[in-house]
């Protein structure tokens, strides 16, 4: 019993990486390339609405420091996610 299991634990392995090959050959299509943009886009719209949110909160909180921080790593994130390519995936 033990055997088979080894053996289907390697078949499926294989398989794995027989598909993971097979996907970093293919090609971006334009159509990957267009839904790929528009999440990024999205993304990048959230991080940006999220900092202005905790910069209003910051001018009405008497601890604004945290909010203040979140609002640039929310500021931060929207610039970096432009950098990002289908290619890092």
């Amino acid at each position: 019993m033990h055997v088979h299991a080894a053996a289907e634990v390697n078949s499926r392995n294989l398989r794995i990486e027989d598909w993971i090959s097979r996907l970093a050959e293919t090609d971006i299509t334009q159509d990957y390339r267009r839904g790929w943009d528009a999440a990024l886009e999205a993304v990048r719209l959230w991080h940006q609405d999220q900092a202005k949110k905790a910069l209003i909160q910051a001018r009405k909180s008497r601890f604004p420091k945290n909010l203040e921080r979140e609002a640039d790593v929310h500021t931060k994130s929207a610039e970096l996610i432009g950098i990002l390519s289908p290619d890092d995936v």
